[in-house]
């Protein structure tokens, strides 16, 4: 009777250890999933923000276009407010040597050199705006940004300037 009492409590234990395994994985699977679709619902909402952004600066760089250095920073200062909704750093003005010319939001940025910079290159090579990869930016303490871009051509097609709008990656929205 005791062999039997103790292969029953043994085959008891057995069986809650095997229940418990399977439901911590069945709980890691549906904790799996819930992330899997949280992440991917993220992705598309900044994917749809981003796209938001760069037609925005598109728009923007149509206001601009035929305006002088000064005249546009006058404009974008006017409109920082309504800029400011979208993009968190404001807009800049560059040249076509990668110089600010302009900022929304009057900062003393003018004859900053963004030459060098990924967003700067691929928007004056393809001569369409982007949206850049993530970055530390040096310019804003090193956090995530994303710069949403848009060329300003000359009559001949040349990039003669270009606009340019950053968003803080890593702020709540």
């Amino acid at each position: 009777a005791l062999a039997v009492a103790a292969a029953l409590v043994v085959s008891t234990v057995l069986a809650d250890l095997m229940a418990m395994r399977e439901l911590r994985r069945s709980l890691a699977e549906s904790v799996s999933r819930s992330l899997s679709v949280t992440v991917r619902r993220m992705a598309e909402q900044l994917d749809g923000d981003l796209a938001a952004m760069l037609a925005l600066v598109r728009a923007e760089a149509g206001i601009l276009e035929n305006l002088r250095p000064e005249e546009a920073d006058e404009v974008l200062r006017q409109r920082s407010s309504a800029l400011g909704f979208a993009f968190d750093y404001g807009v800049v003005l560059v040249d076509d040597a990668g110089t600010v010319r302009a900022d929304s939001l009057g900062r003393d940025w003018n004859g900053i050199s963004l030459a060098g910079e990924e967003f700067f290159q691929r928007t004056f090579v393809s001569r369409e705006g982007i949206v850049s990869e993530p970055f530390a930016s040096p310019l804003a303490d090193a956090r995530p940004v994303a710069m949403a871009t848009a060329p300003i051509l000359d009559e001949k097609g040349r990039v003669r300037a270009l606009l340019a709008g950053g968003v803080d990656l890593g702020r709540n929205r």
